[in-house]
């Protein structure tokens, strides 16, 4: 019986090594580093914030992220710590729905998947339901031959 022929990849699927450049060479930057939310506070800047936050008169407030948006030109180090401590979930339900997510993706008869291909199928599921990618694009690079990767 003959081999039965691999299906064509799609245009916008082929990578070209000019593409794979490019690539690479946007990669090599973060685009994250370059936020001003996100560089470190600069020496001794985080201490006299602190003192100053700490030197307040305390306020009663019913909405502590409003009253912390309300300060963030004063504080504003501590009104991103703030806005990462008080917007963690109480609850743990979102991460068990993942991990349920993952048990269907991982069952026990398909347990020597990686983590980064777990991580990837279980994007590209968001992805799909987004809409951000077309399943039939998905079933083609499903389908093509797996490729060794060296680190």
């Amino acid at each position: 019986m003959a081999p039965r022929p691999e299906p064509p990849v799609p245009q916008h699927l082929q990578t070209t090594d000019k593409k794979r450049k490019a690539c690479f060479t946007c990669c090599k930057h973060n685009r994250f580093d370059d936020l001003p939310a996100l560089k470190p506070p600069k020496a001794g800047e985080l201490g006299d914030e602190l003192d100053r936050y700490l030197s307040t008169d305390v306020e009663a407030t019913d909405d502590v992220l409003g009253w912390w948006y309300g300060r963030k030109k004063d504080f504003p180090t501590l009104y991103r710590m703030g806005l990462d401590y008080l917007t963690i979930p109480a609850t743990s339900t979102d991460v068990e729905r993942v991990f349920s997510r993952g048990r269907f993706l991982l069952p026990y008869v398909r347990n020597r998947l990686s983590a980064d291909t777990t991580r990837a199928l279980m994007c590209l599921r968001q992805w799909s339901l987004m809409g951000l990618i077309q399943d039939e694009d998905v079933m083609t690079v499903a389908k093509l031959p797996e490729i060794e990767v060296s680190d």
